[in-house]
């Protein structure tokens, strides 16, 4: 998953980096954006204007006029810190709400203030239900999920079309977290995210184990990497808003077949006690019309039988009169009936 989301960063830039790939002794793409990327993060905490001023000193094309140039460093920084940053104003609606790099800042200011949570979302409390898993609203509430590998994306919800966003990296979230060497964004961030993954995909639920092979995501092998089951909303700062938002779609009515079926935890009895009158009766209205259209064909066949027994029972009878006819004897005693048919 990890290369798989490289490469497409890399092939979305591949105009950027025509900017350098024929500097220098020769050698593969990705062996510049490796350059690249760890001269960024060695450098996380100088503003970009400082990064490409060192970064011209060995690439004259580089200055920070160039829009390839910004592109390059909105490369790098995402593959640092797996969560899109913009490098220029000029962007996709969508992409609005991602961290928003100037160039008179560090990438470790931008990606702090991006994940930064007012007070109010950050005192979210209350006990989490433990039937809260992905996989519940997909198949209850008809949710879908859509897998990024954006970090900044985690966990955003739309209801609209029914869309629940999870960061897919759980090995990357393992591997930097307790590392703030290797990483420079919030550790409160990483470990939280890996908390989220752990509550939300259970290690022993059926339904879940299910879920993620169906989407051949392999991400729970890991168990809970070092972490603690946190089930109250006040254990996530970052993302107690979005996981409030879920608990509120648990509560509410499922969708589709399901949302008839009775629920110990809700009681819904009238409306399943209506739908299951309504299918019953629909039901016997199905069969009352079949046995009506079956009594009809055996009608109709019926009638058809009894035309060809009566023109059977006809021509018995005339057949009869023609034997008796024949025979002269017997013909002088039906004067009548031989003289009619002969």
């Amino acid at each position: 998953m990890l290369a798989a989301h490289v490469r497409y960063e890399i092939a979305r830039s591949m105009a950027a980096l025509k900017l350098i790939e024929n500097s220098g002794p020769p050698v593969q793409i990705e062996e510049r954006v490796a350059e690249l990327v760890a001269h960024v993060r060695s450098s996380a905490f100088q503003s970009m204007t400082d990064i490409i001023s060192h970064l011209a000193l060995d690439l004259p094309a580089f200055t920070e006029s160039d829009g390839r140039v910004k592109e390059l460093m909105r490369l790098a920084s995402s593959l640092v810190s797996m969560t899109q940053v913009r490098t220029s104003e000029i962007s996709k609606p969508a992409d609005i709400s991602l961290p928003f790099w100037e160039t008179d800042a560090s990438l470790n200011h931008t990606l702090a203030t991006g994940f930064s949570v007012s007070q109010n979302d950050a005192n979210c409390t209350g006990v989490i239900p433990p039937q809260l898993t992905i996989s519940h609203l997909v198949m209850h509430h008809g949710y879908s999920v859509n897998w990024t590998s954006c970090l900044h994306q985690h966990l955003n919800v739309s209801p609209e079309h029914r869309v629940i966003s999870i960061f897919q990296h759980k090995i990357w979230l393992s591997a930097h977290s307790g590392s703030e060497s290797q990483c420079f964004l919030p550790a409160t961030v990483i470990d939280e995210a890996l908390d989220t993954l752990n509550l939300l995909f259970p290690l022993h639920d059926a339904g879940t184990k299910s879920f993620l092979d169906k989407q051949r995501q392999t991400f729970n092998n890991l168990i809970l990497c070092r972490r603690t089951l946190k089930s109250n909303l006040s254990d996530y700062e970052h993302w107690g808003k979005q996981i409030q938002q879920l608990v509120d779609i648990l509560d509410g009515p499922p969708v589709g077949f399901r949302q008839f079926l009775p629920r110990r935890d809700r009681p819904n009895l009238i409306e399943s006690a209506n739908f299951w009158i309504a299918c019953f009766v629909a039901v016997l209205a199905v069969i009352s019309f079949v046995f009506g259209l079956i009594a009809v064909v055996y009608a109709k066949q019926s009638v058809e039988i009894a035309n060809e027994s009566l023109e059977l029972t006809k021509l018995q009878y005339l057949l009869s009169i023609a034997q008796a006819c024949s025979d002269p004897n017997e013909a002088r005693l039906l004067p009548t009936f031989c003289h009619q048919h002969t």
